[in-house]
């Protein structure tokens, strides 16, 4: 009796090892958990790199309007006091409330990097946590992003682009601007422009 299950068990596991009906179901049953695990990872990793670009850019953008502040600045003994009170503002304006990070520092002059000691540059540093999703699997500590911009400045020339150079019309010195009437219900245009001497001293007396 004995020997007979035994042979029954044995005919039927090896006819189960050789069966072919179903393997495509089993085989996906087996990799399905690690090809959508690879998949979450790898959207989290991503996720990752976009807090940190626009990390970065809010650091970016609060360096360069701290850095434009203390170049302007009249008292040079502020510049420290200046750049906290704007850094926080800007950064805030880029989406990321000073409350969610974990840390943020403006220093002027750098202590770090190529601009250390340079009264006209800002240093920004920003610290920010994220917890895991899917890679909390792996590891329980949490992501964190540290990002650092430096803007600077060159006798009072913002080395950004954003820094603008106004110049005005020398004749504006010297000569009315032309007047026009506003028309009521007609347009004009302008035919012909020329430069003629003043017809009045800025008395208001006849030249």
């Amino acid at each position: 009796m004995l020997v007979d299950r035994c042979s029954k068990f044995s005919r039927w596991f090896i006819a189960f090892l050789l069966a072919s009906e179903g393997s495509s179901a089993i085989a996906f049953a087996i990799t399905a958990p690690i090809l959508i695990g690879m998949a979450g990872l790898g959207v989290e990793v991503g996720t990752w790199y976009v807090y940190n670009r626009r990390l970065q850019n809010a650091a970016d953008v609060a360096s360069i309007a701290a850095a434009v502040e203390v170049a302007y600045a009249t008292d040079g003994t502020k510049n420290q006091s200046l750049a906290n009170s704007i850094v926080p503002v800007e950064v805030a304006r880029n989406g990321i409330p000073t409350a969610t990070l974990t840390a943020w520092t403006a220093n002027v002059p750098p202590k770090t990097g190529s601009h250390v000691g340079d009264s006209g540059a800002v240093e920004v540093i920003l610290t920010q946590k994220y917890a895991r999703s899917l890679s909390g699997l792996f590891s329980k500590d949490v992501v964190t992003e540290n990002v650092r911009a430096v803007a600077t400045s060159v006798n009072g020339v913002i080395l950004t682009g954003y820094a603008k150079d106004y110049a005005y019309d020398p004749l504006l010195v010297a000569v009315t601007p032309p007047k026009f009437l506003e028309p009521s219900a007609t347009s004009f245009i302008l035919a012909r422009y020329a430069s003629v001497d003043n017809a009045f001293a800025a008395s208001g007396a006849p030249q």
